[in-house]
Formats: structure tokens, C-alpha cells, sequence
């Protein structure tokens, strides 16, 4: 919105405003969810890694958390997710994997240093989003962006998708 020449104040000012009508444009879009789509293999990564004792599932994404809870919601998917960070909680996509590893170690107890935190993304932004804070990156090219394109940014694990669910759990618990 500053870079359409809105004045920062006026853009806080009305923040939640935007975001409350992004929310009710999206829950209206998404409607009873019958129409999303979990991409194979993903539902079976995410409850075996939710089973694993060394795992604590969070979801890091740019999107405002009330969007990310109308679109998980239908999948079944957002119980699972123990804790996170959103766009809402930050503008910064970089400064959101030190936000959720400091609530994963209000939940746990635990301080997860940078290296044993895997940020999964399926765009160069959540590659540079990992490398920001030390994580280990990991993609997957099922979204926009070509396994080359991503290869390119030289992600710590690259996947052309979950659907090898033995595979991607090796993979990942073996960071």
C-alpha cells in the first residue's frame, strides 16, 4: 500500500480493517471448502510428522493468520499446526521464522536454534525466507515455480512433491 503512495500512518490505521475484509472476501471464496484441493501425499506428511516425538508442526506463511485458518480449516489440516507466524503478525516474511521458534519454545520449553527449524515453501521467497534466519530450507515444486527455478536457489532439500510420503519423512527428520 506504500508503494501505491498511501501514507504508512493511514495504512496502520486501517490494517485490521483490511485484513477483516480479506478474511470475509476468502471465507466466501472458499465457501464449505469443497473445492480445495491437498496436493498428494501432503495430509500423510503432515500427520506422521505431528506423531513424530521430535516434531513440532508450526505454520510460517504470509498470509494473515485468519487466512490461513479459511483455508486450512476445510483440509483439516489446521489442528495439526501447533503454533506459527502470519503476515499479520509481521510485513517482513524474513522476520516471521524467529517469531514462530520463539512460540514453539514458549509452548515446549525447548529454545529451537535456527538449524533444527525447516521452513517448507514451494517459492524462492520461503528459500531466502529460511536462509534469513539459518533454517534449513526445503521446497517443493508443486506451486508456481519449476524445480529448476528453485533448484536455482539452491534450497537445503528440493522435492517435486510429498507424494513419496517415506521419502520426504527421511528426508526431513534426517535434518
Amino acid at each position: 500500500m506504500g508503494g501505491a503512495g498511501l501514507p504508512t500512518d493511514r495504512v496502520r490505521e486501517r490494517l485490521d480493517d483490511c485484513f477483516e475484509a480479506y478474511a470475509r472476501a476468502l471465507a466466501e471464496e472458499i465457501g464449505d471448502g469443497r473445492h480445495v484441493k491437498i496436493l498428494p501425499g501432503v495430509a500423510d506428511l503432515v500427520a506422521r510428522l505431528q506423531g513424530a516425538d521430535s516434531v513440532v508442526l508450526g505454520l510460517l506463511t504470509g498470509n494473515i493468520e485468519a487466512g490461513a485458518r479459511i483455508k486450512l480449516e476445510p483440509t483439516g489440516l489446521w489442528p495439526a499446526f501447533r503454533t506459527g507466524a502470519y503476515g499479520s503478525d509481521h510485513a517482513d516474511r524474513g522476520a516471521l521464522p524467529s517469531l514462530a521458534a520463539r512460540r514453539a519454545h514458549a509452548l515446549t520449553g525447548y529454545a529451537f536454534r535456527p538449524r533444527e527449524v525447516l521452513v517448507l515453501g514451494d517459492t524462492p521467497l520461503d528459500i531466502g525466507c529460511a536462509r534469513g534466519f539459518g533454517a534449513v530450507s526445503v521446497a517443493v515444486a508443486t506451486g508456481q515455480h519449476s524445480r529448476a527455478e528453485l533448484e536455482a536457489e539452491q534450497p537445503d532439500l528440493l522435492f517435486d512433491s510429498f507424494a513419496d510420503v517415506d521419502t520426504a519423512l527421511a528426508a526431513l527428520l534426517g535434518c
